[in-house]
């Protein structure tokens, strides 16, 4: 969990300086941060994105950091329904 609380910040100034400009918007970040799950080499970053939603108090969920753990989860659901279709075939 310490891994997902150290990169939250780093997370919001990127999300901060890629939504402000012009050519980019929210819909880009899925992508890249699919991306990023898939080459961070973190093996537990599912339990922790599952534990901090656990445990996480709700005044944290409404602003940035709520913003920042939905979109990995988004992108680790991404993610796994990926894998699970490559399994598939």
């Amino acid at each position: 969990m310490l891994l997902s609380l150290i990169l939250c910040p780093v997370f919001l100034n990127f999300i901060t300086s890629f939504l402000s400009s012009s050519d980019s918007g929210a819909d880009d970040l899925l992508p890249i941060l699919s991306f990023v799950a898939l080459r961070c080499q973190c093996p537990q970053l599912v339990s922790e994105c599952a534990a901090l939603e656990e445990f996480i108090h709700e005044s944290y969920l409404i602003g940035e950091e709520g913003y920042c753990l939905t979109s990995l989860q988004s992108a680790l659901a991404y993610v796994e329904s990926l894998q699970a279709a490559v399994h598939l075939q």
